[in-house]
């Protein structure tokens, strides 16, 4: 009887457990089943065009899920955008099971109906629609006085335009002005102007919205704005040739079809040993003369220059520590250079060139970077206390230090980092990424390399290939950047970002295509690397376009 009733009592025990277990296992799964807002993103695209229109953040909080249009598209036309065939990239919650088909092409004229369950078991309506709004654009994109062949310089952070009144009759001048699209410009741009003095035009948005704009003169302005650009290697940095053939390299021809394929800017990187020798003594020719050439065809375009510091003779960005930074006597080498070529171009104007201080300082300690990036600032400083300088940021130990960048001052200081992740897409093929092989399988987004093929990678990049990239991870990893230039409180360009060339597509237009729209989501102007001449140039040496896919891209096309 005893051992019935302790067979008995270990039976009621084992239930009880169970039960509790049992019960512990429900309220998981209870709690697992809650509502999520269903869209996490979304792209659209018009049928046979490449621009995509992006989502009104709210409004992924919702069911209600709003695409942002233009009223005109393109939009510098005066034609109805068309939105009866959209192609849709919907990116759903992970716990939402969508129950419609979702076809290629969408008509948006009518909001599109998406059935949807959620993570509750609740089946729900998503509501695509073309939020389509009159554009706010009230800007003047060009200024030109081709009477006296004069190009104007458009300074948008301040609404100014600048002209070199020295040496020109500008008593009864007829402008030719490019406004936005939908746009309207007061007075009538067909009106002659004395532009000897102040000039007002007021451009008037399609939704109501105006902005005026003067006509200054330029040596009177100090902004230097800038918004897509190219980096120019290979010619006063490791140049590709000596002598005449180097200066055929780079011509003026070169500046004016940036210009006109729609670039606004160059990073034009040298080398002191190319600009001078080693007692100091500046190199005129295939150096500096080069160098002003560069300048002078940027202005006559109407292009800005980014005058970058690339390689000193104490500083190279491949080396892990420099004696820039171990050497006491040598700090002032470099200011020295500096305060060089603060004398040979100091009389250009503020709005159309800038100096770099330092390409990708490398040192064991960030500290070191800020201690000599400050003594290079005041001497600048001293010459030109308007001019912008661009301070980027230290490698210290292999990694990126944007946390540890400090500036003795924000004035007319543009923050500068490079962007190459994840290295193994953008260096596909390199023996320093694959081993020199390009028949490892390599896509973005997605997982970089397929499960299958990740043995087949060197060792030290096995980790990467094996990860899972897109468009966020992306976003995530420039996060640094966007937090370090709202810390020091001054702007950010991205100075580098690029592909090798044996990177295959459509990885390659991938990765471009959503590095750009990420720095257009936060606003920061971009310069990509490079032209011409090298694995990563998008022209080829005889200036045709040797990838017009990404070159749109980068235009924002």
């Amino acid at each position: 009887m005893i051992a019935n009733l302790k067979y008995i009592s270990a039976l009621i025990i084992a239930l009880l457990l169970t039960a509790l277990t049992s019960c512990k296992e429900d309220k998981g799964i209870t709690n697992y089943y809650h509502r999520v807002d269903p869209v996490v993103s979304l792209v659209a695209k018009i049928d046979g065009s490449n621009r995509e229109f992006t989502v009104v953040d709210e409004s992924l909080k919702t069911n209600d899920i709003l695409i942002d249009l233009p009223y005109y598209f393109p939009e510098e036309s005066e034609d109805e955008i068309d939105v009866s065939r959209m192609q849709l990239d919907i990116i759903f919650h992970e716990e939402v099971n969508v129950l419609s088909e979702i076809p290629t092409i969408v008509d948006l004229t009518a909001p599109f109906v998406i059935k949807i369950k959620n993570a509750d078991g609740k089946e729900e309506d998503v509501h695509i629609i073309a939020d389509i709004k009159k554009n706010n654009r009230a800007q003047i994109l060009s200024f030109a006085l081709p009477s006296i062949g004069l190009n104007g310089t458009v300074v948008e952070s301040v609404r100014m335009i600048g002209i070199n009144r020295s040496n020109h009759d500008l008593a009864n001048i007829v402008p030719q002005i490019t406004i936005s699209g939908g746009a309207t410009i007061s007075p009538n741009p067909n009106e002659p102007q004395n532009f000897h003095e102040r000039v007002s035009y007021t451009v008037t948005a399609q939704d109501g919205t105006e902005r005026v704009y003067t006509v200054e003169d330029l040596a009177s302005i100090n902004n230097f704005d800038i918004t897509k650009g190219v980096n120019i290697a290979s010619w006063l940095s490791t140049p590709k040739y000596d002598g005449p053939q180097r200066e055929a390299f780079f011509k003026e021809a070169d500046v004016a079809l940036l210009a006109d394929l729609g670039f606004d800017h160059i990073r034009l990187c040298i080398d002191e040993v190319h600009l001078w020798d080693e007692t100091g003594n500046k190199i005129r020719a295939y150096g500096f003369d080069l160098l002003h050439n560069a300048i002078n065809w940027s202005i006559k375009y109407n292009m800005r220059v980014l005058v970058d510091m690339h390689i000193t003779r104490n500083h190279r960005f491949t080396n892990t520590e420099n004696t820039l930074f171990t050497d006491p006597d040598e700090p002032a080498k470099f200011v020295k250079l500096w305060e060089d070529l603060s004398d040979e171009l100091k009389n250009y104007p503020n709005s159309l060139v800038a100096y770099e201080l330092l390409n990708e300082p490398v040192s064991g300690n960030a500290e070191n970077w800020n201690r000599v990036s400050a003594l290079a600032i005041n001497a600048i400083r001293a010459r030109e206390a308007d001019r912008t300088i661009v301070v980027g940021v230290c490698t210290a130990n292999g990694s990126l230090r944007q946390e540890q960048l400090t500036i003795p001052s924000n004035h007319h200081i543009l923050l500068t980092d490079h962007f190459y992740g994840p290295y193994l897409l953008t260096a596909y093929g390199l023996q320093s990424t694959t081993g020199g092989r390009q028949d490892i399988p390599i896509q973005y987004p997605g997982q970089l390399v397929p499960t299958e093929w990740i043995s087949e990678l060197p060792a030290n990049w096995q980790s990467t290939g094996a990860r899972f990239y897109d468009r966020n991870t992306l976003e995530t990893s420039l996060q640094k950047s966007f937090d370090m230039a709202k810390r020091l409180s001054a702007p950010l360009f991205i100075g580098e970002f690029g592909t090798m060339n044996t990177t295959p597509e459509p990885s390659r237009s991938n990765w471009y295509r959503d590095v750009v729209f990420i720095l257009n989501k936060h606003n920061v102007p971009y310069t990509s690397f490079d032209y011409k001449g090298a694995g990563y140039s998008v022209v080829n040496e005889n200036m045709t376009i040797r990838y017009p896919d990404i070159v749109d891209i980068l235009l924002g096309k």
